[in-house]
């Protein structure tokens, strides 16, 4: 994903500025060869997604993709029904 902003940045060199994407972090990113914590990978991802416009989280149940799961095949116990007590019981 860096190899591939950083490549989008030389070729877009007046957009870089307008939508406010840093180069050196990339740079130094890729120099040091270093591992990168969560929310660097993160950062990283959110700048992909603004560059390419592509969205890298799809969210499949809502879009209606995924089944719905059947109903319990247990019983639900009737405990389980009825409402909360509206305080927790006391020390004794």
């Amino acid at each position: 994903m860096i190899d591939a902003i950083l490549a989008w940045c030389e070729t877009h060199e007046d957009e870089v500025e307008t939508r406010q994407i840093p180069e050196g972090p990339f740079r130094d990113m890729l120099d040091k060869g270093l591992p990168l914590s969560e929310r660097q990978v993160a950062w990283v991802k959110g700048i992909y997604e603004k560059v390419f416009d592509v969205p890298l989280y799809e969210n499949a149940f809502s879009a209606g993709k995924v089944p719905i799961g059947e109903a319990l095949r247990t019983p639900v116990p009737e405990v389980l029904k009825k409402p909360l007590p509206l305080r927790p019981p006391g020390r004794r």
